[in-house]
């Protein structure tokens, strides 16, 4: 007796694993770049506004 699920069915189970872990793979690193974009950016802007102070003492 072979397995209860056709052959076409396990393959496409398998492909939804891997699309399910390729999606949460991308949304984790969009996540992450987009973190990273708005703590450059904060970064970037305190900087600006360190260095205005400094020029201003």
């Amino acid at each position: 007796m072979g397995s209860l699920y056709p052959a076409g069915e396990r393959r496409s189970s398998s492909r939804g694993a891997l699309a399910n872990g390729v999606t949460r793979m991308m949304t984790n690193s969009m996540v992450v770049y987009f973190a990273a974009n708005f703590m450059h950016r904060i970064w970037g802007l305190l900087n600006s506004d360190i260095v205005q102070l400094i020029r201003r003492a």
